[in-house]
């Protein structure tokens, strides 16, 4: 499903995150080329193949936006 929609919409999958809650959806997003985000509650053990674990969706959406606004920075 990712693959057809990058070439549906043309999404630019470098710059595109995934964000699920099981390894499968981890997975593909990385198959797909994307970074990805494992939701997770705090008391489990951490996914280490997801590029960053969150306990919410709001906790996802917030670390990615840090993210971005670090990396940003750094072209300044």
């Amino acid at each position: 499903m990712l693959i057809q929609a990058v070439r549906e919409h043309l999404i630019d999958m470098d710059g595109s995150w995934m964000i699920g809650d099981s390894v499968s959806d981890i997975e593909a997003g990385r198959r797909a080329g994307c970074k990805t985000v494992r939701i997770q509650p705090a008391n489990k053990e951490a996914d280490q193949t997801a590029d960053i674990r969150a306990t919410s969706l709001l906790e996802a959406v917030s670390r990615i936006i840090q993210m971005q606004e670090t990396s940003s920075a750094l072209y300044l």
